[in-house]
């Protein structure tokens, strides 16, 4: 007995097939006046398809953009330089007006890229 499932008719993973439409069928319009229209109305809908898909492209590009402006970068630290380090835990005697976040400055030592 096999354990393969067996779909009359229909692809177990629809994702992977390409279904054809009426608009994506090529076919030269016939002389009747609704075929016409019809076949106006595909050229019309891949026209469209194509400048949406234009358009969003474009506005995904533009998104990534400004996200990767605002990112912030890993800084690059050399031997020698002078760094503050910042601490934002506040001990449970410490108030929270008197806290000062950094300390330092502290001198670089050493330093390593992961």
């Amino acid at each position: 007995m096999s354990s393969a499932i067996h779909y009359p008719g229909i692809h177990p993973y629809p994702q992977f097939v390409q279904p054809k439409t009426p608009v994506d069928t090529k076919r030269e319009p016939s002389s009747h006046p609704s075929s016409l229209a019809m076949f106006d109305l595909q050229n019309r809908m891949r026209l469209v398809h194509e400048v949406v898909k234009t358009r969003l492209d474009q506005r995904l590009q533009s998104i990534k953009a400004r996200y990767d402006k605002s990112v912030s970068r890993q800084a690059e630290f050399q031997v020698g330089d002078k760094v503050m380090l910042r601490n934002t835990v506040i001990s449970k005697d410490e108030e929270r007006k008197f806290h000062h976040p950094y300390s330092g400055p502290f001198e670089v030592v050493e330093t390593f890229h992961p």
